[in-house]
Formats: C-alpha cells, structure tokens, sequence
C-alpha cells in the first residue's frame, strides 16, 4: 500500500498530479491536529492489506447419451468461487488531501514554471509544505475502499457431439 497526495492546484482547482511523496510502497500515518488544523505526519513504512484467501469449488459430471456413439458426451458443471463467502479488505484508500475540498501541496505554484519542478522533484519537507499550504485530511484516508468479491455460482450444461 502506499500513500498519495495531489501536487499543486490548476484553475478551477483542477489536480496536476498525484504523487508518492514518500516513495511507492510507503504509507504514512497522517492524523489532524485538533487545535492548529493541520495535518501530522508519521515515520513512512511498508504496509500490507491483510491475507487474501479463498475457497473455490468445482463440480462436473459427464453423462455418455448415445451407447453407439461413445463423442456424444452431456456435461454439467457447477463453479463456486469463493465458497465460504470471505470478505477480506483489498485496498485501502491511499490519498490523504481532500477530495471535496479541494487542497494540495503546493497549489497554483505549478505557473512558475521550473521552480517549481525545482520545487518537487528535489528533497522538501512534506510536513512544512502541507501546513502552509492548508491540506486538508481526506476522511477516507486509511479507510477499506475495496474487498474480495462476494460467492458466485456458475452453472454451465455442455453437450459434446
């Protein structure tokens, strides 16, 4: 898992692009501070979705109809997947800005032109740059967003000839 955030803000508070600023495949613990508004940040580190399993089952049963002609074949078949109905979280949401109000690290500074490549693609202090440019915490960050599909039967009947 990894965690997300929108750098800089385009008319219209359009997003310019969402990036891993503490690396892919690090998640950070992100959390409002009460009384200043802004948003803390923990120490990056590698995060897992818990173990995924499942049960899948498969039934077949193939009748001969015709004694003088042994290609003639009836098949039922029957595929459950995920049998036991397991229910485990396969995602989780990874941006932590706003998604309602709209807020990024440093917005609008994209029409400086280089320096602000300068700016982001070169080291910078992630928490100094959320608290002056007033990132909100998104209310999904952290949260399950997706989980394994739920039991489905398949019923399939074939005849061979």
């Amino acid at each position: 898992m990894s965690s997300f955030t929108d750098l800089g803000l385009a008319s219209g508070e359009t997003p310019i692009e969402a990036t891993y600023i503490f690396g892919r495949g690090k998640w950070v613990g992100a959390t409002t501070d009460p009384t200043t508004g802004f948003v803390d940040f923990g120490t990056p580190y590698s995060r897992r979705t818990p173990w995924f399993t499942q049960t899948d089952f498969n039934l077949q049963h193939a009748i001969k109809v015709n004694k003088n002609n042994e290609h003639q074949v009836l098949s039922f078949t029957s595929t459950f997947t995920n049998l036991l109905n397991q229910r485990s979280v396969t995602s989780s949401w990874g941006g932590f800005n706003s998604n309602y109000n709209a807020s990024s690290l440093f917005p609008f500074q994209i029409f400086n032109g280089a320096s602000f490549y300068q700016t982001v693609e070169t080291g910078y202090n992630a928490q100094a740059a959320s608290n002056s440019s007033g990132l909100l915490l998104n209310s999904h960050y952290g949260q399950p967003n997706l989980w394994q599909a739920s039991r489905n039967i398949r019923l399939g009947a074939t005849f061979t000839f």
